[in-house]
């Protein structure tokens, strides 16, 4: 445990749905999660609109409480922090959300946002938060003029590096992303994408990043989860998942990314149809009411999170796993 810094155990998250008066039904945005995050690692996690990256996110956070399972953080149960210790996490924790516009306050000037977390956590004084906070500004790449701005006058991309730089205010040790920059135009995307990882080298983060776009992961994560119907369904480095991936749905989401040589004809057919509802999932394998190479046990037996011995995973009943890698 002394390399991992988040441990989730059998981590699940239902939440109860239903219409007016009817009576209500269960939804699992979280099936059973087991995950480990390493100290100073970006971490993706990708999968489509519905597979409960995001709920995963919020529970990493404690912004949400689990319905069953743990997360142990540096060592430390989370379920178990008292009031005291949970502000403490708080300080270790932080989040960058998709939209900067709802996680900045339209009536501050953006120095003042950056400043709020140093605030809160009682960090230093007057005059070393202020240092801080010009420190900040021109770490992500704004000047003093930005910070006597308020949210409305910057542009999405200078949004988007303020609460980033709220975010590393108060030194953390984890920030979880959640498609920090899926709202932002191709060219402040890279722009954005290479911050964070200066950033992440810089200051020595951990950062869980999650996301939709596999050219993003390629271009950042040093391992990859891969989540559909709220269950990691592959994980490893980001490399060798995207070179061989083991998985179906994995390779679904490699072919459907967009590639400049009109020759090239993907592997396998596209990806059929939309995510089936978490309220009521297949049977078996959840993937095989979509997946081309489903063989008949996929219909019935839920494969189970097979290793190697480098520690990727896939839960396939096809996979080809290395039992004799590295």
């Amino acid at each position: 445990m002394s390399d991992v810094l988040v441990r989730t155990e059998g981590l699940t998250r239902d939440f109860a749905v239903g219409r007016g008066l009817g009576a209500t039904r269960t939804l699992r945005a979280v099936d059973g999660v087991d995950l480990d995050v390493r100290k100073g690692e970006i971490l993706g996690v990708v999968g489509e609109s519905g597979s409960g990256k995001s709920t995963l996110g919020r529970l990493l956070l404690r912004l949400i409480e689990p319905t069953s399972g743990r997360i142990v953080f540096d060592g430390t149960d989370l379920a178990a922090l008292d009031r005291r210790a949970l502000h403490a996490f708080r300080r270790r924790a932080q989040p960058i959300y998709q939209d900067p516009y709802s996680s900045l306050d339209p009536r501050w000037r953006v120095a003042r946002t950056i400043r709020e977390p140093l605030d809160a956590f009682g960090i230093g004084t007057t005059t070393e938060r202020e240092a801080r906070v010009a420190e900040l500004l021109e770490a992500v790449g704004l000047s003093g003029r930005h910070g006597d701005a308020r949210p409305h006058e910057l542009s999405g991309g200078q949004r988007q590096r303020a609460a980033i730089a709220a975010a590393i205010a108060p030194r953390p040790d984890l920030v979880v992303a959640d498609e920090p920059v899926s709202a932002l135009d191709v060219l402040v995307q890279a722009q954005i994408l290479n911050l964070i990882a200066s950033l992440q080298r810089e200051f020595g983060l951990t950062i869980v990043f999650i996301t939709h776009n596999l050219s993003v992961v390629e271009h950042l994560a040093d391992r990859v989860a891969v989540m559909y119907l709220g269950r990691v369904v592959e994980l490893g480095q980001t490399a060798a998942v995207l070179r061989d991936p083991q998985h179906p749905y994995t390779r679904a989401l490699i072919d459907s990314v967009p590639h400049p040589d009109p020759a090239r004809s993907p592997e396998l057919s596209p990806l059929r149809g939309e995510i089936p509802s978490p309220i009521d999932p297949p049977s078996g394998c959840r993937f095989h009411t979509r997946c081309p190479i489903a063989i008949d046990v996929c219909k019935s037996v839920d494969p189970p999170l097979r290793a190697d011995a480098s520690g990727r995973v896939a839960a396939c009943h096809l996979a080809q796993l290395d039992q004799h890698a590295a």
